[in-house]
This record gives C-alpha cells, structure tokens and sequence, in this order.
C-alpha cells in the first residue's frame, strides 16, 4: 500500500490550483486505476502571538502563583485539559496530548480552559491579550 501524499492547494471561484503543479503532475502520472480524492481546509497553526501568550502571561502567571516552574504548569494544564483515552485490546489508557498541534481555533479554547480553571481554582484573574502588550 502507498502512503498517502498530501498536497497544498488552494480553491478560487469552484477551481482547484495547486500549490505545486508540476509536482501534483508527476504523482498523478504515478497512479493508475482507481484513486481517493479528499479535500480538506488547512487548519491554521497557532500564531506566534498566541503562543507568546500562553507561556509569557498565562502559565507565568500561574507559574508566578503556585511556584512551579512554567515548565511544570503547562505539563500540569496539559493533564488537566489534553487528555484522550484509547481503548486497546479490552483496556483503557489515557494520554496527554501535545498543545503543539492544536489549529489556532482550538489552542485559543484551550488557552481559555487554562484561564478559566486559573480563576476557579486559584482566584486568579490572567489578563487578555488586549490588556498586555506582548
């Protein structure tokens, strides 16, 4: 079985352009008989911003509140919010997820979770972005 290729494109008014032409050329003249086409919109990366966010005001503040180090807080917000159980063979397990794939969507709803359980659990109030400069 192959593995799977995935290539950048973009869609403008019901026309696909890709990213690479020619290299989309060269794989399509390696396939033969039947194929899967799935399209997908790219998810976007955090940005830089947020990610300076998170570590230099959100988990410093907590850092700053609980004396662990930042380090050991995003491990511990990681617990708390990025866990996934899978079932093997009759068993469960839990892991912890990494923050560094989240879409840009979905590191600010986590990053919102970790503000939340900051004001629920140590009273403590993280300012926005808006309200610091980064």
């Amino acid at each position: 079985m192959r593995p799977i290729i995935k290539f950048l494109g973009s869609v403008n008014n019901g026309k696909l352009i890709m990213a690479n032409d020619e290299l989309w050329q060269i794989h399509l003249n390696s396939l033969d008989g039947e194929v899967y086409i799935t399209c997908e919109t790219k998810k976007r990366k955090r940005s830089l911003k947020q990610n300076a966010y998170y570590w230099g005001v959100a988990l410093k503040y907590i850092s700053d509140e609980t004396g662990y180090s930042v380090d050991e807080t995003h491990s511990l917000m990681k617990t708390f919010f990025m866990k996934k159980h899978l079932d093997f063979r009759g068993k469960r397990y839990t892991i912890i997820q990494s923050t560094a794939s989240l879409s840009s969507l979905a590191f600010m709803e986590y990053i919102e979770q970790v503000k939340q359980w900051a004001a629920a659990e140590l009273a403590l109030s993280i300012p926005s972005p808006d309200e610091i400069y980064l």
